[in-house]
């Protein structure tokens, strides 16, 4: 169960070790799959003879409910390494409920806990596929679509040292113009290393000069990233749905065409 330190899932790949649907991340990558954020400590006290598992305390998630659900189970010594609390982080409570229920009147009414337990998962799960959806559409704007990034993602993925992918992952699942300026950095990358032809295309600003039309020109990788750049400062968080920003877009696919 991999989090954040903020407490929020951590993104990646699939529990077999694929990228995840949705995730910007390259190569090799940690769970995308949301997890309980939990994190425990060993009381001090040591129970006494024959009393059973010494309780486990949970530290604070944040979360009133998942709170509630934690210290419940933790009094039961069922700490983040039971397997049950394993599949739980993995949405599967199966075990866990199987294991309450075999201690009888001892955990009477653990339903309620289990049931708080499973609505913080869904909630945790809609959160971090939202944020993922949000970060991979951002990417797709800047690279040419979803199709064009799933090619220059499994070239990073095979291309890039382990450290490398290390940074590339941490700047993608960052969200925002940090993930945009690394996507387009890949992207510069892969247009380089495939031999992407050149001929023809101006290096320079094409709206500097007698060139074509600003709406039509084809921009080159340095004069998109100026354009793009030039545009935000104008428009400011707004660029992203400007017309202006439609039409580099087109004049960057027209480059790569």
């Amino acid at each position: 169960m991999t989090t954040n330190a903020d407490g929020s899932p951590a993104q990646g790949a699939t529990g077999d070790g694929s990228p995840a649907a949705g995730s910007p991340a390259i190569g090799e990558a940690k769970p995308n799959e949301p997890s309980l954020p939990i994190a425990d400590k060993t009381p001090e006290a040591k129970p006494e003879a024959g009393a059973g598992p010494a309780p486990v305390i949970y530290e604070s998630t944040n979360d009133p409910a998942l709170d509630m659900a934690l210290e419940f189970v933790g009094k039961f010594g069922i700490g983040p390494d039971d397997p049950a609390m394993v599949a739980a982080g993995d949405g599967n409570f199966a075990m866990l409920e199987a294991k309450l229920a075999a201690m009888g009147d001892k955990a009477k009414g653990f339903e309620k806990f289990i049931a708080l337990g499973k609505s913080s998962y869904a909630n945790v799960k809609a959160k971090a596929e939202a944020d993922a959806a949000k970060r991979a559409e951002d990417i797709y704007k800047v690279v040419g679509g979803a199709d064009q990034w799933k090619v220059i993602k499994e070239w990073a993925g095979k291309n890039a040292e382990p450290a490398e992918q290390e940074v590339v992952n941490a700047a993608l699942n960052a969200g925002g113009m940090q993930a945009k300026a690394m996507a387009f950095y890949l992207s510069t990358l892969y247009d380089r290393a495939s031999g992407v032809n050149q001929t023809g295309k101006s290096a320079v600003n094409p709206n500097a000069g007698g060139g074509g039309s600003p709406n039509t020109t084809a921009l080159s990788p340095r004069a998109y990233t100026q354009e793009v750049a030039a545009l935000q400062k104008k428009l400011g968080s707004r660029f992203e749905g400007s017309p202006e920003y439609k039409q580099l877009q087109a004049r960057r696919q027209a480059w790569r065409r």
